[in-house]
Order: structure tokens, then C-alpha cells, then sequence
């Protein structure tokens, strides 16, 4: 091989990397790694060993449906055990500040709030549905996925 071959591989190689170190999604079975995100009150909020039940939307609608569904029963969902968690990182942050946050800031439940999508790559997600994982130690018990409150509800342990 000559120079340019072995440049082009590196180069190729290089344009590669990013994708091969991508982290796969959480299955089950998999731990649960600490991730530090903020509430919709700009408290600090960590996933950790107390979450049973992770609610994770990064979509408006998906989002919508989930605070829906939470805001009938934020007396049972409560953190750190049953927490919703917001990808909002694809939002302006002019919006986020102007619109997203005052509503969140109304809502009688804690939102833990991804700012950065790389917080919250690790978590599983389907186009139009709400991914809801069941916790164990950290560990994932379950993965299923929501995508609307009739769905939700049963996944979150209520009866409608």
C-alpha cells in the first residue's frame, strides 16, 4: 500500500470513531449508570439506587402525555422513586427559558431536565412513546415503552 492508501484508511478510520464509541442503549440487566440533571427548579436532581421508575420522553407530545398522566397522580408518583425525565436538549434555549420552564415550574411533580443529550444517551427511546423502565439497585428490571396515557398508566402501576 502506498501513503495516500494508508492515509485515506486513517482518515476513514477517524470519520468512524465517533459512531464506534457511541454507547449502546440500556437493556435489561444493565446498571443504571449516576446521571446529574437539574428539576425544572434548577435544583440538582441524581438518578441513582432510589429511582424505581424512570419516565424518559424527548419529545413535546410524548412529554405532554406523561405530565398529563403524572399531574392526576402526583400524590403516588413521587421522587426519588418514580421520576419523570425531560430530554429538552433539542430545544432553544430562548424557548426553554421563556415557555418550557415557567409551565414545568407549575407542575406539582419534580421533571428532571437533560439539557445536554449526551446525559441521557444512554437511555432507550422509540419515536413517539415515553420509554418507562423499571428499577431495581440501579439495575434495569424492565424496558417498555408508552404511547399514550392509556398505555402509561398500567406501566406505571395505576389502574384507569
Amino acid at each position: 500500500m502506498n501513503l495516500a492508501t494508508y492515509r485515506r484508511l486513517l482518515l476513514s478510520a477517524l470519520l468512524c470513531l465517533p459512531v464506534m464509541l457511541q454507547a449502546a442503549p440500556l437493556a435489561k440487566g444493565s446498571t443504571l449508570p449516576p446521571i446529574t440533571l437539574e428539576d425544572q427548579h434548577g435544583t440538582p436532581y441524581i438518578l441513582g439506587p432510589d429511582t424505581r421508575l424512570l419516565v424518559f420522553t424527548s419529545e413535546k407530545a410524548t412529554s405532554a402525555f406523561v405530565n398529563e398522566a403524572f399531574k392526576g397522580e402526583h400524590a403516588r408518583l413521587k421522587a426519588p422513586q418514580v421520576i419523570h425525565v425531560s430530554d429538552i436538549s433539542a430545544m432553544p434555549s430562548v424557548i426553554t427559558r421563556m415557555f418550557a420552564l415557567p409551565k414545568l415550574r407549575d407542575l406539582p411533580f419534580t421533571v428532571a431536565l437533560a439539557y445536554k443529550e449526551t446525559s441521557v444517551a444512554d437511555l432507550p427511546r422509540q419515536a413517539g412513546a415515553a420509554t418507562v423502565m423499571r428499577l431495581q439497585n440501579g439495575r434495569v428490571e424492565s424496558i417498555a415503552y408508552a404511547r399514550n396515557t392509556q398505555d402509561l398508566y398500567p406501566l406505571l402501576g395505576l389502574a384507569r
